[in-house]
């Protein structure tokens, strides 16, 4: 299967100004959700994130069948395109704004990204497998180490369409690319977008190419 990934930086240098004319283009359920967000850089990041979809919707000819007028949740609180049958995934850490999209119904995709940071990993150990943690306590990098399996984790669950209150991560085990979840296997792709993120794609099905496009938070308007 084939993942488009459309991705941006966020700056405070861009001024709020940008952000907030991009609210003004979005829905009105959007972007009174998105105000409510106390934090500016939250608010960037959630702006950023619609804001990506609504030009992978342009660029993939979805639009103007399917918008953010679409734009809802599931009863799992899962962001979706309601009767659409397009996935799509939506993260963000630290300026890095991320949102994957994949064609063709019934498909699955599930994006995380992380910036990489000290983390005490000793408070972390029971989030993982003990397989996984010993992986992770016994490699070279043990705070790569750590993001890598955490991004796998959490970009399955997102593909899974589950909650993480409905799935505990230690619950997950990982073999190479394979993540098992429950009784489904998901396969990852690590994607190697800036030194100090780490980013994982996740789905169902094997991921056989990555289509990566960078925008400008301008593009976005």
């Amino acid at each position: 299967m084939k993942v488009h990934v459309f991705y941006t930086e966020t700056s405070s240098e861009a001024g709020p100004e940008l952000y907030n004319r991009m609210l003004q283009t979005f829905p009105e359920k959007i972007s009174i959700k998105i105000q409510k967000y106390t934090g500016e850089k939250e608010r960037r990041q959630r702006a950023a994130g619609k804001g990506l979809l609504r030009y992978a919707l342009n660029k993939l000819g979805y639009s103007p069948a399917v918008s953010l007028d679409d734009y809802g949740y599931t009863a799992t609180h899962q962001p979706v395109l309601l009767n659409s049958g397009i996935q799509f995934s939506i993260s963000h850490s630290g300026n890095l704004v991320l949102c994957a999209l994949v064609e063709g119904e019934g498909e699955k995709v599930g994006v995380d990204v992380e910036r990489l940071k000290p983390v005490k990993l000793e408070l972390m150990k029971f989030y993982f497998d003990p397989t996984a943690w010993q992986e992770i306590v016994n490699a070279p990098d043990s705070t790569l180490a750590f993001y890598l399996h955490w991004t796998m984790r959490e970009a399955a669950i997102k593909a899974s369409g589950l909650s993480l209150e409905q799935m505990e991560l230690s619950e997950i085990t990982t073999e190479d690319n394979a993540i098992m979840l429950r009784d489904d296997t998901y396969y990852s792709r690590i994607l190697s977008l800036r030194y100090d993120y780490v980013v994982c794609l996740a789905s169902d099905k094997e991921i056989e190419a990555v289509s990566l496009t960078e925008l400008r938070a301008e593009e976005l308007l």
